[in-house]
């Protein structure tokens, strides 16, 4: 998520918090260069890869919160919407070419607001 996308989505009167699940591998000393986010999920401290459900707990672990409350919005339909909704999560899945199979989804990430309950 664009550093931009989360700040704008805490600027709102809604209930959010956000984090970022990845894959990659954070260098040494590149946690000042994220922007601040509730949590994150790497692959490799987790031991687990996304559509794995080991790493969807953690997610839900990480911001303590029971799956039902969690929505997943990325951009890879297996495992940023399939997964998580076998895992019991919500999910949407951001095909910015408005191509997809999936029952939510959104074009840019500009429309994740919809997605958050109002406080």
């Amino acid at each position: 998520m664009k550093f931009g996308s989360a700040r704008n989505l805490r600027s709102t009167k809604r209930s959010a918090r956000v984090l970022r699940p990845s894959s990659a591998h954070r260098l040494p000393g590149s946690e000042a260069l994220l922007p601040k986010l509730d949590a994150y999920a790497w692959s490799f401290e987790v031991g687990a890869v996304k559509p794995e459900p080991r790493m969807y707990a953690h997610l839900c672990e990480a911001l303590d919160a029971r799956p039902e409350q969690v929505v997943m919005i990325g951009d890879i339909l297996s495992a940023d919407y399939e997964g998580p909704i076998a895992y019991g999560m919500q999910a949407c899945h951001l095909a910015r070419k408005n191509i997809s199979a999936a029952k939510a989804q959104i074009s840019t990430l500009a429309h994740l607001q919809r997605f958050v309950p109002a406080t």
